[in-house]
């Protein structure tokens, strides 16, 4: 039986896995969660924890995912998961930016934009909001589909709006 001693403040758990060759490897996850508030300010926050199964945003295969696993063999770094909403307060769009450490990502969120009915061809302009949930239903991608027949599908991210 297998014991951590976890002098963090942080959740941690340790398990074996075995790879497709049949051997065994150790896997220890500690997993510090932080709420990111007004001004861009860190604080220690409870988070979901270890998660040992996937947790999706909805119907699995259907919805993007909220959590990985914390436990993957493979797993080359560190996930940073981004679980929140962009505030519009109005406007049609907005960037989102985040930094941690030497890693930045800038994001566009947009209002809802609808397929131009006359030409189908072009999107409308984004339409004001005031939140908008960062998760990968709300960003471009999709499959479209005509009668339950699969015309086409944006590969990476097959959950989108178009």
């Amino acid at each position: 039986m297998l014991e951590l001693h976890n002098t963090t403040r942080y959740p941690a758990e340790c398990t074996i896995l075995q790879d497709i060759d049949g051997a065994r490897h150790l896997m220890i996850a500690v997993k510090p969660s932080f709420h990111i508030g007004t001004g861009g300010a860190a604080e220690p926050s409870e988070g979901p924890g270890i998660v040992h199964d996937i947790i999706y945003n909805g119907e699995p295969g259907q919805s993007s995912v909220q959590y990985e696993s914390d436990f993957a063999l493979g797993k080359p770094g560190t996930d940073v998961i981004v679980n929140g909403q962009a505030y519009g307060f109005g406007r049609t769009s907005v960037h989102v930016d985040l930094r941690v450490g030497t890693l930045t990502k800038r994001l566009r969120v947009c209002g809802k934009r609808y397929w131009d009915g006359l030409s189908g061809s072009s999107l409308t302009e984004p339409e004001p909001f005031e939140a908008m949930p960062v998760t990968y239903e709300n960003a471009y991608g999709g499959i479209e589909s005509v009668d339950g027949d699969m015309r086409g599908w944006e590969p990476r991210n097959p959950v989108g709006r178009g």
